[in-house]
Parts: structure tokens; sequence; C-alpha cells
């Protein structure tokens, strides 16, 4: 006969906690400013739409964390992680965030696509596992095409200006 106890998993904790930060983020964004400037669009807008999307990964990791919330007590059935590659993804996870608040510091200084497409190869390479090749050529091609893509979407459809950076000129 299988015996189950309960387990506080990574997925469920993370949805929790992400769960609470996007409702939090959702509500924040009713304190801007509501100044619209394009048929609707307000400095609100990006923020609920940030919001929802985390509010929906939450799910998601909830979701996962409840499907795993019961698990066998037979020691074939639970599988930790190696001290190695726990420690790694620690790592992995805290220059993530050192890699945002460089992205963001030089936001003003080099401009959106250049700052953007520089993050995005950064975390493209930090980001793929050790044991699978990495493609530096495509992760380049994938940046400089996201940054521009974003930025034209930004610039032409959305009417939001993004900085061009003091640097250049912007």
């Amino acid at each position: 006969m299988k015996r189950y106890r309960f387990s506080w998993n990574r997925p469920f904790i993370t949805g929790l906690l992400f769960g609470a930060l996007s409702l939090f983020y959702f509500s924040g964004s009713f304190g801007l400013r509501q100044v619209k400037r394009y048929q609707g669009i307000g400095a609100e807008f990006m923020p609920r739409i940030y919001a929802a999307v985390l509010f929906i990964c939450a799910a998601i990791q909830l979701v996962e964390g409840i499907r795993r919330q019961f698990v066998e007590t037979e020691p074939s059935a639970v599988q930790e992680p190696s001290k190695a590659v726990d420690k790694q993804g620690r790592r992995n996870v805290a220059f993530a965030f050192l890699l945002i608040f460089v992205y963001i510091a030089a936001l003003k200084p080099v401009g959106f696509m250049l700052a953007s497409a520089v993050f995005i190869f950064a975390l493209c390479v930090l980001l793929t596992p050790d044991y699978a090749k990495r493609n530096y050529l495509g992760y380049a091609v994938f940046s400089v095409l996201l940054a521009t893509g974003t930025y034209f979407l930004f610039k032409n459809v959305l009417y939001i200006a993004l900085t061009a950076g003091t640097v250049f000129g912007g």
C-alpha cells in the first residue's frame, strides 16, 4: 500500500509567491496617472499586461505544484537534484538578476535597442544548459530581431517612444 505525505514543493511555493506578486503589481497599476495619450492607451496599459502574463505563469506553476503536492514516500519516487545542479541553478538565478539590474542601468545611456539586444543575448547564453551546444550566432540574430521588433512595435503601433540613449544622441 502506498503512503503519501504532504510536500511543500518549489513549483507550489513559486506559484504562490509570484501569484501574490502579480496581484500586487496589478493593483499598483491603478495608482498610475490615467492620462490617455492615444485612444485609450495610457501609462497603466503595459503594467497591467505584464501583471496578467505574470499571473498566468504563476497559475501554471501553482497547478504544477498542486499536481506534485502529494508525493509517494518510497525513496524511488522522490528524486532530489544533486547539490552541484542546485548550486549552479542558484548561481544562474543570481546572474540573471544581476543582468536585469545592469540592463535597467544601461537603458538610458545606450538606448533600448542596444541594451535589449545585449541583455537578451546574455540571458540566452546564461540559460542554455551545460549539456547543450551554445549557438552564439543564433542567439545574436534572435536578440537583434527581438529588440528591433519590440522597438518598432512600441514606436509605430503603440506610439510609445523608447529611449535612443544619450551615447547615440537620443
